[in-house]
C-alpha cells in the first residue's frame, strides 16, 4: 500500500509540474501577442485562440488528479473521495474534455488556414471566416462535451476527473467515438499541414516564399499536438477495449502521456519568436522603452541653450549689442539656433 502511494505521489505530482509548465508556456504567447499588438493580424489571433485553449486545458488537467491528492494525503479510500468529490469531478471532467477538443479543432482550423493559404493562395482574414473559425473551436466542443454531461456520465475515472467508472454503455460508446473523433481531427489536420507544406516548398513560387514567411510559426505547434494526441486516444482506446478500466489507480499511465501533450504547448512561444514580424515588432518595443528610459536630447538642448527672449533681453541690455543692425544681428542669432 505504501509502495502505491508513492507511486501515486509521483505521478500526481509530474501531473501538477506539467500542468504548470504548460499553462506558463500558453501564458508567455498571450503576453507576447499582447505587448507586441500582433493581435492585429490574423494569423497571431489564430496563435492567441489555440494559447487561451491551451492555457485552460492545463489548468483543468492540474485539477484532475486533485480528488486522488486527497485521498493520498488524508489515508482515505476511493470509495470516500467518490462520495465527497463528485460534484467538484463532474465541473473538472467537463471543463477538461472541453479544452481539450477545443485545442483539437483549433489545430485543425489553423491548418485549413495553411491549407487554404497554401494551395489556394487565400488568406481567411475576413470577419466572417474568423467568426466561423471561434465558432468551430469554441462551439462546436461544447456541443459534443455536454452529451455525457447530460447523462451524468462525468465524475472520477481512476485517478482522474473525466467519465466516471465503471463505465455503462452509452459511457462506453461515447468514450469510444470521441477518441475516434480525435484521430480523424489529427489525420485530417496532419494530411492538411503535409498538403500545405509540399506547395510551399516549390522554389519558383513567389507567393509560396512570402506566405511562408508569414506562415511558417504556425506549422510547428500542430504536428506535435497530432503526434501526442494520437498516442493519447489510443492509450484510451487500447485501456477500454483490451485491457477494461477499473474503479482504482490502473490508468497510471495516462498522467505520461499527458504531460507530452502539456509540453508540445512550449513550441507555441517559441513559434511566435521565429515569425519575422513579431521579431520586428519586440525590437521596435525594446526601442521604445530604451528610448524612454535613456535622458531626453530636447531637455538638454533647453538647459545647454539660451531662449529667443533671453537673446532679447541681452541685446537690450547691452549697449555694443544695441548699436548693432536690428533686423540682421537677430536673424543672425536666431539662424545660429
Amino acid at each position: 500500500m505504501g509502495s502505491t502511494k508513492t507511486s501515486l505521489t509521483v505521478f500526481i505530482d509530474m501531473n501538477k509540474a506539467f500542468s504548470i509548465v504548460g499553462s506558463l508556456a500558453a501564458i508567455s504567447a498571450v503576453v507576447l501577442i499582447l505587448i507586441t499588438r500582433a493581435y492585429r493580424q490574423y494569423v497571431f489571433r489564430l496563435q492567441l485562440y489555440l494559447a487561451v485553449a491551451c492555457f485552460f486545458f492545463a489548468v483543468s488537467v492540474g485539477f484532475e488528479t486533485l480528488p486522488v491528492q486527497v485521498t493520498v494525503e488524508t489515508n482515505s479510500s476511493i470509495a470516500a473521495v467518490r462520495e465527497g468529490w463528485n460534484d467538484s469531478c463532474v465541473a473538472i471532467g467537463f471543463l477538461a474534455q472541453y479544452f481539450g477538443f477545443a485545442k483539437s479543432f483549433s489545430v485543425l482550423w489553423i491548418c485549413i488556414y495553411v491549407f487554404m493559404a497554401a494551395v489556394y493562395e487565400r488568406q481567411l482574414r475576413q470577419l466572417k471566416y474568423e467568426i466561423s473559425g471561434l465558432v468551430f473551436t469554441f462551439a462546436l466542443p461544447a456541443a459534443i462535451t455536454w452529451i455525457p454531461l447530460l447523462h451524468g456520465s462525468y465524475g472520477l475515472m481512476g485517478i482522474w476527473c473525466n467519465i466516471k467508472l465503471p463505465f455503462n454503455h452509452f459511457d462506453t460508446i461515447y468514450v469510444l467515438m470521441s477518441q475516434g473523433l480525435i484521430f480523424v481531427i489529427q489525420f485530417a489536420s496532419l494530411i492538411l499541414l503535409f498538403s500545405a507544406v509540399v506547395k510551399f516548398c516549390k522554389p519558383s513560387d513567389v507567393y509560396s516564399k512570402a506566405a511562408l514567411r508569414e506562415i511558417l510559426p504556425l506549422t510547428i505547434y500542430p504536428p506535435l499536438y497530432s503526434i501526442a494526441s494520437v498516442i493519447y486516444a489510443s492509450n484510451i482506446i487500447i485501456n477500454v477495449t483490451v485491457h477494461g478500466l477499473k474503479p482504482a489507480e490502473e490508468n497510471e499511465n495516462e498522467i505520461i502521456v499527458v504531460s507530452l501533450l502539456q509540453t508540445c504547448v512550449l513550441s507555441i512561444p517559441l513559434s511566435l519568436l521565429l515569425h519575422p514580424r513579431l521579431r520586428s515588432n519586440i525590437a521596435h518595443l525594446c526601442k521604445k522603452i530604451a528610448t524612454a528610459a535613456a535622458p531626453s536630447s530636447e531637455s538638454h538642448t533647453e538647459l545647454s541653450h539660451p531662449s529667443s527672449s533671453q537673446i532679447e533681453s541681452v541685446v537690450e541690455n547691452t549697449p555694443i549689442l544695441r548699436s548693432c543692425p536690428r533686423a540682421a544681428g537677430t536673424s543672425r542669432i536666431q539662424d545660429d539656433f
